[in-house]
């Protein structure tokens, strides 16, 4: 049976995201500031993504309200970084 091998730099990234989930993610979501970290993109950036409705992990909105508000939960922030890695099911 053929094994994958992971490249360092994946095996550190999965780490990153095992320690933000298990540290930050006691409350069932993570902070627009941690996420923006570990994608390694701008946190305007994911904040004006998540307002248009363009986050597949992620919700929020800036409209009608003084300030805006953005919500990433925990489960799906990691299934989308694993593609459910690890919760699919395994062939025989």
């Amino acid at each position: 049976m053929n094994q994958i091998v992971l490249p360092t730099s994946v095996k550190n990234q999965l780490e990153v995201l095992q320690e933000l989930c298990e540290t930050e993610g006691k409350t069932g979501r993570l902070k627009l500031e941690h996420v923006a970290a570990v994608l390694g993109c701008d946190k305007e950036w994911l904040r004006t993504v998540t307002y248009n409705n363009n986050c597949p992990f992620g919700f929020g909105s800036n409209k009608n309200v003084g300030r805006g508000y953005c919500c990433y939960p925990v489960l799906p922030f990691y299934m989308f970084m694993t593609q459910g890695f690890g919760f699919a099911k395994g062939g025989d």
